[in-house]
């Protein structure tokens, strides 16, 4: 069933087996630029059915939603609109349900993103007028109560393309003449200024203007409007973010990428439209002259990562390059532009929430198809959450904090709610207005009305939660005790040096105990595992008992010559930085000669030595500390291994075409550098011409290309079956 009203739309299915409204789950959709995008779509970009078979809907709540309930999906007609104009019209919605119900089953109302914005308003908005809106349940599905974000470089990129090809009346007016050809009916304009709608501009918590700076002023005049109307008093409110439980941030990429040329006829005819739109005579006349074309398209949009990291967000390019008559090369740019990361900017695109992508598929296919795109955080975990009911400003621990609907039962204004389960693989943060088997639990507990108040939550799960407490070393044999957090199931494990400790009790408890055995000195890794409610997580701790062990080692590097570097090295199964070590001291014993000098600075784990030469050895000592006592080591230090010395060159007379192997003597082999003549080794010398026959084949140390035709030579000569040349000469 459709009702068609001003504006709006309902379609409607009806419970199985009904021919009447008598349950209504009323649906109030989001933000839905279909009608710039795809005019010619019915119901924009979402609809009843992408509700009822996308997004994650599977088939047992798909079951039990139309087995249950009649479903009211309201479609607006400008999903761009000013959200209290679109309240306006769910007002419309409700009352129309109201009045065409039979029986007195009360409401449940779904706002899913915007949608959630709009039901809260509206809802709470009928109450203040004095009127029934008769609904029991409000659900807000990853609704931006906070806010939601579109990244800076996309918005930079938007706006780059909107005022390089819109800039003059002649362009903004044939752009809805021909943009309809490539688009199938959106004109460029209206796609690359989706940002500067309405509920747009309410929405985003950082709105890039016309001059590439942000103006929040429109969304934070709606966040003190939407704060002031609070929340329908006469529901149960509950709500659902598909962010991570655990503030888990975003795994971030590149959010826009595109590197393409294009080629054809067709390049010159839109060279030439472009050009004439563009009123630039160079790019009509380059488009006209015969030759080959391209475009060269250059696009990269970045996430921001760090705050004030002053990074590069956006750089994009369009060149047209042709070559003239197939031959000459001429360019033009069309496009450039770039924008760096601004200071003071929380860089929201990494926090955890529910993630969404730039729409590409809202371009014609011959640009769509040519850009990679990856996902950004839409709706912040603490927007969907409305944390702190909007009372101040939040902060990057805000955004990366746990949330419980135990802790934070305080801190939100809802009865319940639901985020993404902590994962032990993959990415914790969900697609924007996803159902996700969570939250299609939660779903059906709140509209059964069974466990309503029951939290699904696995927060005691999250990294900043999880940890194990205890000491980090050991001295002596006394017990030692180990804590971790709550979980359904625990179990402890030893995953190194079981060997030097007993286990006093059970393994599956909050806590666990052991003993280290007697003179027991070496390194213990303790694993929690800990798990419930379908989701899990582990946690490890070192732990060192007794007194540093260690070695000496020294780093052969041939570059070092006359010196050597050393240092403690535990390796992998007595890590260093486990030890608790609170001193290290260096001490030389004794040298030869006596010259060799020892450098260690107090506590540094590296030292080095210096001689004379590459032939000298020192002894030293070392001591270590930690709680548990000191350890001495003992051990000789000497030079590195030396670098080969000898490396070979052609040398050509001045006047003749006699060429003569040199050998080059380096230090440290020798003080001076020296050079030996060719009356020296005996060499495989081997010369080809330049069709790769064989010329001269010869043992001896020179060679003479007297009397050989002008052109190229490749020359190989060998030492002990060991190439020491190998190049290619030419000869005039």
């Amino acid at each position: 069933m459709v009702v068609n009203k001003p504006k709006l739309t309902l379609y409607i299915k009806l419970k199985d087996g009904q021919t009447q409204i008598t349950n209504p789950l009323i649906v109030a959709e989001g933000f839905d630029s279909g009608h710039i995008t795809a005019p010619r779509q019915e119901a924009g970009d979402n609809n009843i059915e992408t509700f009822l078979y996308k997004n994650g809907m599977n088939y047992d709540l798909r079951t039990y939603l139309t087995g249950n309930y009649d479903i009211i999906y309201v479609d607006w007609g400008i999903g761009t609109d000013y959200i209290q104009n679109n309240a306006e019209l769910l007002k419309k919605a409700i009352r129309w349900v109201n009045q065409n119900k039979v029986g007195t089953e009360k409401n449940v109302v779904m706002g899913q993103s915007m949608g959630g914005l709009i039901a809260r308003y509206a809802l709470k908005d009928m109450e203040d007028q004095g009127e029934n809106h008769n609904t029991k349940l409000f659900i807000s599905h990853d609704a931006p109560h906070l806010g939601a974000n579109t990244p800076l470089s996309i918005q930079y990129m938007l706006r780059n393309i909107s005022k390089t090809f819109l800039s003059s009346p002649i362009v903004a007016g044939l752009n809805y003449v021909f943009s309809p050809f490539f688009t199938g009916g959106a004109p460029f304009s209206e796609i690359a200024t989706i940002a500067d709608t309405p509920a747009s501009r309410q929405m985003l918590i950082n709105y890039v203007n016309n001059n590439y700076n942000i103006d929040n002023s429109i969304h934070n005049t709606w966040q003190s409007q939407l704060k002031a109307k609070g929340y329908p008093q006469l529901t149960r409110n509950v709500a659902i973010s598909n962010g991570s439980e655990c503030g888990t941030d975003q795994n971030l990429e590149d959010l826009v990428t595109m590197h393409h040329s294009s080629k054809g006829w067709f390049v010159d005819i839109l060279g030439a439209l472009i050009g004439g739109v563009t009123l630039d005579p160079g790019q009509i006349l380059l488009s006209l002259i015969p030759g080959e074309s391209r475009y060269y398209y250059d696009f990269v949009a970045r996430p921001m990562i760090t705050l004030n990291e002053s990074k590069q967000l956006y750089y994009g390019k369009i060149v047209y390059k042709k070559k003239i008559l197939w031959a000459i090369p001429a360019q033009n740019t069309l496009l450039s532009g770039s924008r760096n990361q601004p200071q003071n900017v929380l860089p929201i695109d990494k926090y955890g929430g529910g993630k969404f992508t730039f729409p590409k598929s809202s371009l014609p296919p011959w640009i769509g198809n040519h850009i990679d795109v990856h996902d950004f955080s839409f709706v912040p975990t603490p927007s969907a959450l409305d944390y702190k009911f909007g009372n101040s400003a939040l902060s990057e621990s805000d955004y990366q904090k746990s949330y419980s609907p135990v802790d934070d039962k305080l801190d939100v204004p809802f009865a319940n709610f639901v985020a993404e389960q902590v994962l032990s693989y993959g990415d914790e943060n969900n697609n924007h207005i996803n159902f996700s088997p969570r939250n299609r639990q939660f779903l059906i507990a709140q509209l059964s009305g069974n466990n309503q108040n029951q939290p699904i939550t696995s927060s005691y799960l999250c990294g900043s939660k999880v940890k194990i407490g205890g000491e980090n070393l050991l001295c002596g044999s006394n017990i030692a005790t180990y804590t971790t957090g709550f979980a359904p199931t625990i179990q402890w494990s030893i995953l190194n040096g079981s060997n030097l400790i007993d286990i006093n009790g059970p393994s599956n408890q909050p806590q666990i105990s052991f003993t280290p055995k007697t003179n027991a000195n070496g390194f213990v890794k303790l694993q929690a595992y800990l798990s419930g409610g379908g989701a899990s997580n582990t946690v490890t701790k070192d732990i060192w008992i007794g007194k540093p062990f260690f070695d000496v080692t020294q780093i052969d590097n041939p570059n070092y010559y006359n010196e050597s570097h050393f240092y403690l090295d535990g390796g992998v199964n007595f890590p260093i930085e486990s030890q608790g070590i609170t001193n290290i001291k260096w001490t030389k014993i004794s040298s030869n000669p006596s010259t060799v000098r020892l450098f260690a600075m107090q506590n540094h784990r590296e030292a080095w030595a210096i001689g004379d030469n590459n032939s000298w050895n020192m002894d030293i000592k070392v001591e270590v500390t930690n709680a548990c006592g000191t350890t001495e080591y003992f051990t000789t230090i000497t030079p590195p291994p030396t670098l080969p010395c000898e490396t070979y060159s052609l040398a050509k007379d001045n006047t003749t075409d006699s060429y003569a192997i040199l050998k080059i003597v380096e230090p440290p082999c020798n003080l001076n550098k020296t050079v030996t003549s060719k009356q020296g080794d005996q060499y495989q010398i081997t010369v080809a011409n330049g069709m790769g026959i064989i010329i001269i084949s010869k043992i001896g140390d020179a060679f003479d290309l007297q009397g050989f035709p002008t052109g190229m030579y490749v020359i190989n000569i060998s030492k002990d079956n060991q190439t020491i040349i190998n190049q290619t000469l030419m000869k005039n």
